[in-house]
């Protein structure tokens, strides 16, 4: 039997962001210094904010907000791939996995 939720970061949700937000922290740290300022701050912004939104739905207490911030992460993780797709492009990685 599931463990009941008990915080936010019981959420599986959560989790993966969290554990995602670290991985694109890490890759966006091999990025080009010159990039420290575009897609490197970006990515990393990006990173938390998925996780983050996940909690602050969470935290509102109400399935309305909490829908609006779930709508919110999955804004980032498309914004994130957006920028992951340029890095790609100017070959700044050669793949994202």
């Amino acid at each position: 039997m599931a463990e009941p939720i008990k915080s936010y970061q019981d959420l599986i949700a959560w989790k993966k962001a969290f554990g995602l937000g670290c991985t694109i922290h890490k890759l966006a740290g091999k990025l080009p210094p010159d990039e420290r300022f575009g897609l490197v701050a970006s990515l990393r912004r990006q990173g938390r904010q998925v996780a983050s939104r996940v909690a602050q739905g969470y935290g509102r207490g109400n399935t309305g907000d909490y829908l609006h911030f779930l709508e919110q992460a999955r804004g980032e993780l498309y914004e994130m791939d957006t920028d992951l797709l340029f890095a790609l492009t100017f070959e700044y990685v050669e793949t994202v996995e």
